[in-house]
């Protein structure tokens, strides 16, 4: 078997691309409310810019854009990659605090992904792109939860980044 080059060092862009409302934005969301129930953190919110009473009702937002800080990874999420403008914003100030992973969405083609790119290659981030699970064209939202909630599972890598 191959090794992985796969290093917790390694500076990262993760992003969920494809069309609107296929769960790029809740999946975010999942992976932000199973990132913020962890002890020993720091978090600085941009949007909604202060601070949601409890992590569910990170739900009620259209988007969110976070940083947390725990162990010895800065994370960034940022949900807000439909408009070239605001993922411009959010991805410049992650990588100018200093985030080593960062999570955001994006469409599949346009500016959006031309600018990410272009900032993975001139600030040294590794890109990967992903999508959300989607389980077909009939299902209700009990099962987009689970399904959001499973691939929120899957990005956290919970037993190597979020111990």
């Amino acid at each position: 078997m191959k090794k992985s080059n796969f290093s917790l060092k390694e500076k990262r862009i993760i992003c969920l691309r494809g069309v609107s409302n296929i769960g790029k934005t809740e999946t975010i969301k999942a992976l932000a409310i199973k990132l913020l129930a962890r002890k020993n953190k720091d978090v600085k919110w941009y949007y909604p810019e202060t601070s949601p009473i409890k992590d569910t009702d990170l739900w009620k937002y259209t988007d969110i854009d976070v940083e947390i800080i725990h162990n010895s990874n800065h994370i960034g999420l940022s949900s807000r990659g439909d408009c070239e403008k605001l993922i411009k914003q959010s991805i410049s100030r992650c990588i100018k605090n200093g985030c080593n992973i960062i999570f955001c969405t994006c469409r599949g083609k346009g500016k959006g992904m031309e600018y990410l790119k272009k900032v993975v290659a001139s600030n040294g981030y590794s890109l990967i792109f992903t999508s959300p699970l989607t389980i077909g064209t009939k299902h209700n939202e009990d099962d987009e939860i689970v399904m959001n909630n499973k691939m929120a599972d899957f990005l956290s890598l919970s037993d190597l980044m979020c111990k």
